[in-house]
């Protein structure tokens, strides 16, 4: 059970990485990846339809409450602010990365 626990961390981390970093590129595969799950989180958010899947499978293997994941235990202590807040600045974050892939895949295509 733990090593489940592990792979969906890593790959949660993963994902994570991938959102912030894969703007710099210049591949259009990775550019096209990157602004179609950018688009795909800003519906989910938008349209509230519930947390990520990823989160939710660690809540039920862990048993856990929402204050208690793993993005939650990563990013809570450096950000000192309310949910609102922060809610609006991962998706302000992450809907401005999509548009910079967006505006260089169009570009480099």
């Amino acid at each position: 059970m733990q090593i489940l626990i592990y792979l969906v961390q890593i790959i949660h981390l993963l994902l994570i990485v991938f959102i912030l970093t894969a703007h710099l590129s210049s591949d259009l595969k990775i550019l096209r990846w990157h602004y179609l799950l950018a688009s795909y989180l800003l519906l989910r958010w938008i349209l509230k339809i519930g947390r990520c899947e990823l989160t939710e499978i660690e809540y039920r293997l862990r048993g856990i409450k929402k204050d208690e994941g793993f993005i939650y235990s990563i990013l809570r202590p450096i950000m000192n602010i309310t949910d609102h807040q922060f809610n609006y600045l991962i998706y302000s974050l992450v809907a401005l990365l999509g548009l910079i892939s967006y505006s260089k895949y169009v570009k480099l295509e």
